[in-house]
């Protein structure tokens, strides 16, 4: 599992330096995604969420889909970073989807239809299960090689492995890849009680 709150330090240092508060605290949202925090000091609240898509953010926020985007820029290791106002709330369930069916296809079909949204998202796009196995494969590769020196008697073993990955993916066949997720969080999303479902 990914250490959650690898960035907080830098978290701080840049809420510190954008807000001119300096005595931040942290908490976790539920859950196991992208690094992400609620934050507080001085009476203000915010969520933070580490290494997204910025324009994507800023896109869905414009249409009013997700909360404003406060502030936004990079740590120091060069990922991006976006503040967002604290919404207090719950995860949707699986009923409240099904209760709210109409309100939930009018949000889809206002993403999907938005002109600003559709800029924002990636052109490329993988049919091949191979091709999207590739490519997976190689951002895994990216990111361990980032870790790799801090734990030098398992290098070996984790390339081998990687490699033996690799051999795997060059065997998929097949293809019809659809999107399931888009990296927007739902950890900062109130549900009904404020009227954006």
């Amino acid at each position: 599992m990914p250490d959650r709150q690898e960035h907080q330090q830098e978290v701080c240092r840049f809420l510190r330096e954008h807000l001119s508060i300096y005595d931040w605290k942290f908490s976790l949202p539920h859950g196991s995604g992208l690094e992400s925090y609620f934050a507080e000091a001085n009476g203000q609240s915010c969520f933070v969420k580490v290494g997204v898509q910025v324009d994507r953010y800023l896109a869905m926020a414009e249409i009013g889909l997700t909360p404003p985007v406060r502030m936004h820029g990079q740590l120091d290791d060069g990922l991006s970073v976006i503040v967002q106002p604290f919404i207090a709330g719950r995860t949707s369930s699986r009923s409240d989807y099904r209760n709210q069916l109409i309100e939930v296809a009018g949000i889809i079909r206002k993403m999907h239809n938005d002109p600003r949204v559709n800029e924002v998202l990636p052109v490329e796009s993988f049919n091949l299960y191979k091709d999207a196995g590739l490519r997976a494969l190689n951002r895994l590769r990216q990111k361990w090689e980032r870790y790799k020196v801090q734990i030098p008697k398992d290098t070996e073993f984790v390339d081998n492995s990687l490699d033996y990955l690799s051999q795997q993916v060059h065997t998929f066949s097949g293809e019809g890849l659809v999107a399931s997720h888009n990296d927007i969080c739902n950890a900062n999303w109130l549900f009904a009680s404020e009227g954006k479902i």
